[in-house]
């Protein structure tokens, strides 16, 4: 090593211990607001937010414009002052959606904008979802309006020409449904020949590694580094407290506010970094209102409550002062309660009321920004969609029902996958596992304990250097031999693999990537993007091209990612992407795609894209293309569900975001990306035992159960607490493992049907006002709810439990509750309360395994929850082989079960694909039988069944025959 490269380690060492420092001196997780725009700060939102409803400049429906152009319906608007109509058409799809869409005409000189192929499903499924949309006799309709209804009979378009507004409407009983532009807040920048394409300015758009930056006393330092939070690391060790870039520029950022008044093209600055807006305003937007709903929910992902907060209107405790901003954004230290950018986003917003309903799809993802109001005269909520470009695409889905909302959603974006089995049990994860020995020794303190978990995880520390697809050969000599020893207990291990490609000529990956020009470019477009991240001085593949998409699944074949083994999957971390030295810790919003389409175009979708082409790699890399793969990614956009998990980012180990987390992921389910989860003790800080036990308690219901924390933070694998703790923790993990076959069985029906795997109380019980706005409580199906301890010092809490319905206590004694009403429910430190439905029947199984795959060949347990009404009650339980994408092809079996309560009959049906299986039950569990049964049979060989009564609980256990289980298909009689 050169003493120049000594003298460079020693600052970066000298830099990371004065960051540790402070960060352990801070008592408190606070993002640093100075980094971030607000509404105010971005000229496209303050234009549009200001200008509100303007009567004289709304849009209208040009005369006689409007025509049936075979299924579709197509029309013109246009306003005063604008250079022209703007081309409106309409189409409905099967299930009872709408889709409207306002576009540019055609022009010389200037390129057609933006829009993904890739967010919505493809063009020959949504062919299959298109149903015809007709135009109305004239005669039906009253003077300056026309309507149009679908095919199907599922929804009617009442289109009011001045000002142009769209009422969906129920066709049957004419109750409206949504308003499209009702408050006339439509806005479309129109661009002129000559505005597309011709930099309007030069403008320094960021500095690059060898920055330099002004001290306290005037003189120039040298940047030698940058921090995760945005702030530069000077060759002094020192780290500014300012923003990235010129700190002087920072400390002025909050007065750059662009006014309505200002030239709406022209460049905008923010905290160092200029934006010259070579294309000049581009921005779009819509108001959407519901009639007859006062709750909202959706546009994850936000760290606030479920059921949406007012931001424009009467000023009130409970409203938020900014919109809710869709912008992926590295956001270190995030806080709670907060319509800030996170690091992901969906612009679904679902609205619900006793009456019914319904959802709105925007269509874009540019930066946005999401209004939500109380309208004035009526209370009926109302969302604006406030985007910097693309076009207006807006689809309703005119429900009524939660289940169709739903169903509609799916069939636009798709779902996901089953997982394979394994990514559905416990991962154990940190910043980082140092080096082979100490997973070794962590992997035999699970053994030793007999704690069972799925996957270890190895991140950044594990590579040579921050180069990906590579190890560090001094503390992962042998990765497949590590890989192979974790794979003989059943188990699995994730690498992370990031987006940013450290720029090395001695590096492959790069020198490749650099050849083949697979980089995304600058502004100018010629040259690559270079940015700072984990390695220091990178650039960033463009995953919107399909070809680059390839390449980077070529990386992940077993001859390219040397010392992968098919037990090896992948985290895509940092992709939204974050650039420490870049405007808001982000990618310029010049940069340019391979294609020539700006950054600002496509930003949601990178990490989109990016576990896309992850998953694709890791389905490739076997013979065959058919084994599932397991990608998690921080960054997501609609349809990211197709792709793989996700995770809510680094929070901190505090009771408040153990708190939002439940909000956060029920936020996620109902937007259509289920296989999501919070990590587990949060990231940042270490948790008492108290709060660790109780996020666990919550993670072990929740769809990605996933322990993770800081490099900086005192390790905190379970067996490092003591035996009671340690006791509590492995009771509360084996629960979600005996509930595998039931998490299996959720994750089917949602591939098969749209339908959550956590779902918001109101789903079961739609007119439930009460269940509105609760976000502290879940489903899992319609069968388990859910609500976790989330205060310190609990010992009991209220649970509500909704109307029509009964609920049995998961664990003992199995009390029974009617529906309606709040009940005060034990919760001591070993006790979450989880309960199951009366009417519900729930796969499970019980034998303690270290792992899922151990469990494959253990027999079922039922769970009957008998409805003391009488009623039936009813289960399902889907099987296949846990791995591949052979349940496609029909190789799967699938169970039925019915409990008859007045027959006093429980029976299994089985129907298998192509493969038959055997499944068994070795156990029996009825929840609230009135009455010890004198005998039970199993009909097919009328043998009795050894069975225990609890007169006290009321408990009706029946186990397996002596020498054998009870096989599926049966049917057993209780006399």
């Amino acid at each position: 090593m050169t003493s120049t490269a000594r003298a460079l380690a020693l600052v970066r060492a000298l830099a990371l211990a004065l960051a540790v420092l402070a960060l352990l001196a801070g008592q408190s997780v606070a993002v640093d607001r100075k980094k971030f725009r607000t509404c105010a700060q971005t000229g496209f939102c303050a234009r549009q937010r200001d200008a509100g409803a303007q009567e004289k400049d709304a849009y209208h429906l040009l005369p006689g414009s409007q025509a049936q152009d075979g299924d579709l319906v197509r029309a013109q608007i246009a306003a005063k002052g604008t250079r022209g109509p703007l081309n409106l058409s309409f189409q409905a799809y099967k299930r009872g959606v709408l889709r409207m869409r306002i576009v540019e005409p055609p022009q010389d000189g200037i390129r057609p904008r933006y829009e993904s192929p890739d967010i919505l499903l493809g063009a020959d499924k949504l062919d299959e979802e298109a149903t015809p949309l007709r135009l109305e006799p004239a005669e039906k309709n009253a003077e300056g309006t026309f309507s149009m209804t679908s095919s199907d009979g599922r929804l009617r378009a009442i289109v009011t020409a001045a000002p142009f507004r769209v009422l969906g409407e129920d066709p049957d009983s004419g109750r409206p449904i949504v308003l499209l532009n009702g408050q006339s807040m439509l806005h479309f920048d129109q661009r002129a020949p000559g505005d597309d394409g011709t930099l309007r300015s030069e403008h320094n758009v960021g500095a690059g590694a060898d920055q330099l930056g002004s001290g306290h006393d005037g003189a120039a330092r040298k940047i030698v580094d940058w921090g995760e939070d945005g702030k530069p690391i000077y060759e002094d060790g020192h780290e500014d407290t300012a923003l990235g870039g010129d700190a002087s520029a920072a400390a002025d950022a909050d007065s750059n506010e662009d006014s309505a008044d200002s030239d709406p093209g022209a460049p905008e600055s923010f905290g160092g970094h200029t934006d010259a807006r070579p294309h000049g305003a581009t921005s779009v937007g819509i108001d959407v209102s519901f009639p007859g709903c006062k709750h909202l929910y959706g546009i994850p992902e936000h760290a606030a409550p479920f059921s949406l907060k007012s931001t424009r209107g009467p000023k009130s405790e409970a409203a938020f002062d900014e919109p809710y901003r869709n912008y992926n954004l590295d956001v270190f230290e995030y806080e709670i309660d907060e319509p800030m950018a996170l690091y992901g986003h969906i612009p679904l917003a679902i609205a619900h009321s006793a009456a019914g309903t319904a959802s709105v799809f925007w269509n874009n993802p540019s930066e946005t920004f999401v209004d939500i109001a109380n309208l004035d005269d009526s209370g009926d909520k109302q969302v604006h969609w406030i985007s910097e470009s693309g076009v207006v695409d807006v689809m309703v889905m005119a429900g009524p029902t939660p289940v169709d909302v739903f169903q509609q959603y799916a069939s636009l974006t798709g779902t996901t996958p089953i997982p394979p089995l394994f990514s559905l049990g416990y991962h154990q994860c940190r910043w980082n596992y140092r080096d082979e020995k100490d997973i070794e020794e962590v992997n035999a303190n699970f053994e030793k304990h007999n704690f069972p978990y799925d996957v270890i995880w190895l991140d950044i520390e594990h590579t040579d250097g921050k180069r990906y697809f590579t190890w560090d050969q001094h503390k992962f000599p042998t990765p497949t031999d590590m890989q192979d020893k974790i794979a003989h207990f059943g188990r699995k291990m994730v690498t992370i693999v990031d987006p940013h490609i450290k720029r090395d000529t001695n590096y492959h990956v790069h020198r490749e990537a650099e050849r083949l020009g697979y980089y995304i470019k600058d502004k100018g477009g010629n040259k690559d993007f270079k940015g700072w991240c984990w390695p220091g001085d990178s650039s960033y593949l463009d995953f919107t091209s399909p070809t680059v998409r390839q390449w980077w699944a070529d990386q992940f074949s077993y001859k390219n990612y040397v010392g992968s083994t098919p037990n090896l999957h992948t985290w895509n971390d940092m992709n939204e992407p974050s650039v420490f030295n870049g405007p808001e810790v982000s990618m310029t919003k010049e940069a340019r795609s391979l294609d020539g389409w700006e950054h600002r175009e496509w930003h949601n979708l990178y990490g989109f894209y990016h576990q896309w082409a992850t998953m694709q790699g890791l389905i490739e890399r076997n013979t065959g293309h058919n084994e599932r793969p397991f990608v998690l990614s921080r960054s997501f956009f609609a349809g990211s569900q197709r792709h793989g998990a996700i995770w809510t980012g680094d929070n901190a180990a505090q009771w408040s975001h153990l708190k939002i987390a439940s909000d956060m992921l029920l936020s996620l389910n109902v937007a259509g990306l289920p296989f999501a989860g919070a990590d587990v003790g949060g990231f940042f800080g270490n948790p008492d035992e108290e709060l660790l036990e109780r996020w666990y308690q919550a993670g072990a219901f929740q769809p990605f159960f996933r322990a993770h924390a800081h490099i900086d933070t005192k390790r905190r694998e379970p067996y490092l607490f003591g035996e009671e703790v340690l006791a509590r923790i492995r009771k509360t993990v084996s629960l979600r493992y005996s509930l595998l076959p039931f998490w299996y069985t959720l994750f089917h029906i949602h591939e098969t049907s749209g339908l959550p795997v956590m779902r918001p109380l109101w789903s079961l019980a739609p007119q439930d006002e009460v269940t509105f706005s609760l976000g502290d409580q879940w489903l899992l199906g319609h069968d388990l709810l859910v609500k976790p301890v989330t205060d310190p010092g609990v010992s009991s809490l209220s649970v509500y439990l909704p109307v029509g319905t009964s609920w049995y206590q998961f664990e003992h004694p199995h009390k029974m509750y009617t529906g309606g009403t709040h009940i005060t429910e034990d919760a001591p430190l070993d006790k979450i309360p989880v309960f199951v439905r009366a009417g519900a029947i729930i796969p499970r199984k019980m034998r303690l395994r270290r792992s899922s795959q151990a469990m494959r060949d253990d027999p079922f347990t039922l769970m009957i929850g008998v409805d003391p009404n009488g009623g039936s009650s009813e289960g399902s339980l889907y099987v296949d082989d846990e791995v591949t994408f052979d349940y496609r092809k029909g190789d799967s079996c699938k169970s039925a079960f019915d409990y008859d309560a007045q027959a006093a009959k429980l029976s299994g049906s089985l129907s298998c694909g192509s493969t038959a299986r055997t499944l068994h039950i070795e156990r029996l569990v009825f929840l609230g039988m009135a009455r010890r049964p004198s005998k039970v049979t199993l009909d097919a060989t009328q043998e009795s069944l050894d069975f225990v009564f609890d007169e006290e609980t009321h408990v009706l256990t029946v186990r397996k025959p002596v020498r054998s289980f009870i096989p599926i298909p049966f049917s057993v009689s209780l006399a």
